[in-house]
């Protein structure tokens, strides 16, 4: 990607003292300029590609803020047709195949292949961005809050069915992942977090054939199951660290600088 040209579809000239009469604005300029001179642009293309190339012109600790909109691993094929009225006829508008990539969140290998995509753009906007800058990703969540009230004595046989079982929906269905409490000896809770409401209506179909003999497990195990909430998460403040560790960095930090 060294080379690559970009396809500014875009420019914009923030300084009004810059957009006079000497200064055109391009439309698919690739004309090599000084960073210092560059406008704002609007650029078409793979962002794997695009980022390259802006670390191939200089650009490497130059940006201030990256925002993305990453798929989600909903397993969801996302196309759809145009169609169009011209006089009494109606025709229909594909999608071209860049566009067909851009709204696919399907994936070969599961969570492995969404891995594989998401991984090496953001070792470029680490690049990109300077120590002191930022990035913003969007994040859909959605929980969901299961109650279980368990027979006598079935306690350590429900948790090893659910620990399975919820290992293979992280796996093959995309979830976030889940976290069991225990309330008694007889009442346990799960909490649930998926990427969205329709991923997790959706979810069971892409489970391997021993989720059923799990699901079967757990279910023998209860009184009764029920989902207590569904929810949309607002704010989400959990971190894998204790927080004195958090705590700890940010203090060194704050002494460092």
């Amino acid at each position: 990607a060294k080379d690559l040209e970009f396809q500014t579809a875009e420019e914009v000239y923030p300084n009004k003292e810059d957009s006079g009469s000497n200064k055109k604005l391009s439309f698919f300029s690739s004309e090599k300029k000084n960073i210092s001179e560059n406008p704002n642009r609007l650029i078409w293309g793979d962002n794997l590609l695009v980022m390259q190339a802006l670390l191939s012109q200089g650009y490497e600790g130059q940006i201030d803020l990256i925002y993305i909109d990453p798929p989600f691993n909903t397993g969801e094929n996302f196309n759809f047709s145009t169609k169009i009225n011209i006089g009494i006829s109606e025709f229909e508008r594909e999608m071209s195949m860049s566009e067909r990539l851009a709204y696919t969140d399907t994936w070969e290998r599961n969570i492995d292949s969404f891995l594989d995509m998401i991984y090496p753009r953001l070792q470029l906007i680490q690049k990109l961005l300077g120590s002191d800058k930022t990035i913003i990703m969007t994040a859909k969540k959605f929980t969901v809050i299961y109650s279980f009230i368990l027979h006598e004595g079935k306690s350590t046989e429900f948790i090893h069915a659910w620990t399975e079982l919820t290992k293979l929906i992280y796996q093959y269905e995309g979830s976030y992942g889940s976290c069991l409490h225990r309330a008694s000896d007889i009442l346990f809770i799960g909490y649930a977090q998926w990427p969205s409401l329709e991923q997790w209506e959706q979810s069971g179909s892409r489970l391997p054939a021993n989720a059923d003999k799990l699901r079967t497990t757990m279910r023998s195990c209860c009184v009764k199951i029920k989902t207590e909430y569904e929810l949309a998460v607002v704010s989400d403040l959990l971190h894998d660290s204790l927080f004195s560790e958090l705590d700890a960095k940010t203090t060194q930090n704050d002494n460092t600088n």
